[in-house]
């Protein structure tokens, strides 16, 4: 599911990048060898000034060059980060449908917190390897070139310290595991503690929340205090390289010089180039943290976004009889005998059971929200999973008391299944939901801005207000999910109404017998199989018996 990187116009970033190391590389071997000749160069009065200015120049020039090729290395990384960065938002927001069922706060840790992680180690961790491992390559080259000896036992030091890295990788994968897991506990109940507030003031919870939030919060605390003593560890060891590697250029350049086998220029090119390569060393140490990160954040989003994909591809059905709902031997959530049965167009469907019985359950695999475990449920001959967005938005009108309202105006609500309504259709559509009185008592109508909760209307009114949102433009197929649950007599008698009218099919879940009276079939969901009434002295035994429980 994650984006390959190596993707056009990723791959010419990452040359650029490789140039970068390359142009690097020729930058402090330039400053190596004019440092050398300028410091031979003091050994012969004789020599001109004009020989020191352009060797100054020459060094000027090199370390120029040496701080725009760093300069556009992050410049390119950030790019190479933010394109995958980009890619991958959206490929995880593609799969929300398909994910595993997670808190609100996880879900918001996936989209910036494991999503950062993955972008900082490809702008930061990757382009670096890249730029820094090059450099580095580079540079013990030169080491080499310079003393055969010094080159050997750089490149031990360097081997010795990435085993030991390698070596604390387990501790700070396991802290950075730790921290992400408490994160994501202390996530998930602070978006529950503020969504609930009045419950918790009502039952008198709120300072005993406040004890769980900060036993979390202390758990945070101490795993990042844990994972920093990991970082920090591998830093220093980064750190300790670099200068082990000075104090041994240096021992060994002076007993070099001292036993005549280079010139002090040699030494003093040397100890330029460790001062530089401390920097890539660095910079390879922050690499494997990165590296860490990264896995970590990876495995979170695929254990949950990772899906099977549907081999069915999308389908738009004809336009003739697009009410028309089959079952194939469908299995649905955990009942446990496949459901088969044809449903003629315009249809009157109350869906009863007890609660977990599978009733919601059932419309979300009506509607293609689920898919059936084997079997088939269709729509007009098509699978429901596999209709087109566009198609399901015009076939399908859902309305329960999950689906949330969006921030913005109570047109724009309405509308929200089908934008492109007319005036006509949003009048219609808030007439037969009883909601154009409402709107016209509203000083700004339509125009009126609510947010997800629209603190600033009832229970009722709000599903009311979701009711409109699914009839708008009269969809084939209205699901209804206990929508009735909040509403007073007066409403119910008007949603009677509608259902009795509707010119499609209709599907509702509802525990009120006078809207139970209006269908024309039940279908009883049990744990073994869904049973099936259709004649209407049979709706009308069941609505007595729900009276007299």
């Amino acid at each position: 599911m994650l984006p390959v990187i190596a993707k056009s116009p990723r791959v010419f970033i990452l040359t650029q990048l490789v140039c970068c190391g390359f142009v690097q590389v020729g930058s402090v071997i330039g400053i190596a060898l004019s440092i050398r000749e300028l410091i031979d160069q003091l050994k012969q009065p004789s020599v001109e000034n004009s020989a020191f200015e352009v060797l100054l120049v020459g060094l000027f020039v090199f370390a120029v060059v040496g701080a725009l090729s760093r300069w556009f290395d992050r410049y390119a990384s950030e790019k190479l980060g933010q394109s995958y960065s980009h890619e991958l938002r959206l490929s995880l927001y593609d799969h929300l449908p398909h994910a595993k069922k997670v808190g609100a706060g996880v879900s918001a840790l996936h989209f910036v917190t494991d999503l950062n992680a993955i972008k900082r180690w490809v702008s930061q961790g990757l382009s670096r390897l890249i730029v820094s491992g090059i450099s580095l390559v580079g540079i013990l080259g030169l080491l080499t070139y310079f003393d055969s000896g010094v080159g050997a036992i750089a490149f031990f030091v360097l081997l010795l310290s990435t085993w030991l890295t390698i070596f604390l990788g387990s501790n700070l994968k396991q802290s950075i595991q730790q921290t992400r897991k408490n994160r994501g506990k202390l996530a998930n109940d602070v978006t529950e503690k503020a969504a609930n507030i009045t419950g918790l003031l009502v039952f008198g919870r709120f300072k005993k929340e406040r004890k769980r939030l900060a036993e979390l919060s202390e758990r945070l605390a101490r795993s990042m205090i844990r994972q920093a003593f990991w970082i920090g560890s591998v830093r220093g060891l980064s750190e300790l390289t670099a200068r082990c590697l000075l104090v041994l250029v240096i021992g060994l350049g002076v007993s070099s010089v001292a036993q005549s086998q280079y010139d002090l220029g040699t030494l003093v090119a040397m100890v330029g180039v460790i001062g530089i390569m401390a920097t890539p060393i660095r910079d390879l140490a922050r690499v494997f943290e990165y590296w860490k990160s990264a896995q970590v954040a990876r495995h979170k989003i695929q254990s949950t976004y990772e899906v099977t994909a549907l081999t069915v591809a999308p389908q738009q059905p004809s336009r003739t009889d697009r009410s028309r709902v089959g079952f194939q031997r469908a299995s649905i959530g955990n009942i446990s005998k496949t459901f088969s049965a044809k449903v003629p167009p315009r249809s009157k469907i109350v869906i009863v059971g007890r609660n977990g019985s599978g009733k919601s359950t059932l419309l979300q695999h009506i509607a293609g929200i689920s898919v059936p475990k084997e079997g088939r449920i269709q729509i007009n001959r098509v699978d429901a999973h596999a209709l087109t967005s566009k198609a399901r938005r015009e076939l399908i009108g859902f309305a329960n008391n999950e689906l949330p309202l969006i921030s913005g105006s109570l047109g724009k609500n309405i509308r929200y299944r089908l934008p492109g309504a007319s005036e006509e259709e949003v009048a219609q559509a808030c007439e037969r939901a009883n909601l154009a009185e409402f709107v016209a008592q509203l000083p700004d109508d339509l125009d009126t801005r609510i947010s997800t909760k629209a603190i600033q209307f009832s229970e009722g009114e709000i599903a009311r207000i979701k009711l409109s949102r699914a009839i708008i433009g009269e969809p084939a197929l209205l699901l209804l999910d206990e929508i009735d649950a909040s509403m007073d007599d007066a409403n119910i008698h008007k949603l009677c109404d509608l259902i009795k009218s509707y010119t499609g099919t209709v599907f509702f879940v509802t525990h009120n017998t006078q809207l139970m009276a209006v269908a024309d079939q039940i279908w009883r969901c049990a744990s073994d199989q869904i049973h099936v009434s259709s004649s209407a002295g049979a709706v009308l035994k069941f609505t007595h018996e729900e009276r007299a429980k």
